[in-house]
């Protein structure tokens, strides 16, 4: 097998929800997502696939930075697990990270809105960055970051 055969490149980053229309608006109102697709799942293949069984799933995609970034949402209707406890020190916790180009421009628009619950503050990360967490309705913690060198670490723009 040639290297070009296993190489990956991220396609999307799915998250179970308890509201998909709840989340979704988390996300418009955070990120400006936009919704690209929605479906619903009824079947023997997605059993397959997710190694579950008697399935129904709602499902929405969603595009973040014009498409550069997708998010998969996706509510069981039938045949869900419950919660996961989520905590950002609990191993198995995913976060969400997204750039911003001003965190307290970000935290006051979010501020203003009341619609989402912030911390107290914009925290400095040292000499390389500004940011904050909040959390989505189901607990997920995504964090608003800035990086506030010339190119971080990750030859991302400032």
């Amino acid at each position: 097998m040639t290297p070009e055969a296993i190489r990956a490149r991220l396609w999307h980053v799915g998250l179970t929800v308890s509201d998909l229309e709840a989340s979704i608006a988390f996300y418009r109102t955070v990120l400006g997502a936009r919704v690209r697709h929605r479906q619903e799942e009824c079947t023997d293949d997605f059993d397959r696939l997710s190694g579950n069984s008697g399935t129904h799933v709602r499902v929405a995609w969603l595009e973040v930075d014009g498409g550069a970034f997708v998010l998969q949402l996706i509510q069981y209707l039938a045949g869900g697990d419950g919660h996961l406890a989520l905590r950002h020190a609990r191993v198995g916790t995913a976060h969400l990270s997204f750039y911003v180009a001003d965190a307290d421009a970000a935290y006051a628009r979010l501020a203003a809105l009341g619609t989402v619950t912030l911390p107290g503050s914009v925290n400095a990360m040292g000499t390389h960055g500004r940011s904050f967490y909040l959390h989505d309705p189901d607990g997920v913690p995504v964090e608003l970051w800035q990086s506030t060198e010339p190119r971080d670490r990750f030859n991302r723009p400032g």
